[in-house]
């Protein structure tokens, strides 16, 4: 039934969301659903649920289903999300496009290559060395790469020249595990993200926000 397949939808979503993700492409959470319907009971032939079956409800009935299409009905390119995400992932957006186009409160010089590859303690290649010139030049910054690539030493490097202008540098990561991890790579504390944003308990908010902002020059995130 229709009210069978939406309620399995909605978990799958709910799942998803417990996982980290804000959104899925309609394909793979009709997969995800089909199997939560068809789990737990022997079902004849006729009453399985297939991922056509899924994919056509959400489809028709999303929204009346309390889900949402980020890019619109675009057929098997279709996102699915619910709507709270959905507005939160707009405003973030909107906000790191005002924090882009803010100019630079303190700019820093990018120190020479060779003075880089010393602070290091290795030597770093060119892409790594545009890495730091970018998060140096920029209000907001994305590094990113695969594993080995220099990401904690660009993160180390990083710290240290806005450290030796006397900025102060928070850092903090989504769990405990990996906010320990952070600390024992860059030397520097590390609290989760709830800690540092001072979670005020499931549903209530945190007191850092745009209204009370924390206090630091670089917030560092992982």
């Amino acid at each position: 039934s229709r009210g069978r397949i939406a309620a399995a939808a909605r978990e799958a979503m709910d799942q998803l969301i417990r996982e980290g993700h804000t959104c899925a492409s309609l394909p793979d959470l009709a997969v995800k659903a089909a199997g939560l319907a068809n789990g737990g009971a022997e079902l004849s032939e006729s009453e399985q649920v297939t991922d056509a079956d899924v994919f056509k409800v959400v489809y028709d009935h999303g929204e009346e289903e309390g889900l949402c299409f980020p890019n619109g009905k675009t057929g098997v390119h279709t996102l699915v999300s619910i709507p709270s995400l959905n507005e939160a992932e707009i405003r973030l957006a909107k906000a790191v496009i005002d924090k882009i186009a803010e100019p630079i409160d303190r700019p820093l010089a990018v120190p020479p290559p060779e003075v880089l590859s010393e602070m290091a303690g290795i030597p770093l290649d060119d892409t790594q060395v545009e890495a730091i010139r970018v998060v140096l030049k920029n209000n907001f910054a994305i590094l990113t790469g695969g594993p080995g690539c220099g990401k904690t030493t660009i993160a180390k490097t990083i710290i240290q020249i806005f450290e030796k202008a006397d900025m102060l540098v928070v850092q903090a990561a989504p769990t405990g595990m990996a906010a320990a991890r952070m600390q024992a790579a860059t030397g520097r504390a590390s609290k989760t993200e709830h800690a540092l944003l001072g979670s005020k308990g499931l549903g209530n908010g945190f007191k850092h926000d745009q209204n009370d902002p924390l206090v630091a020059d670089v917030v560092l995130m992982d």
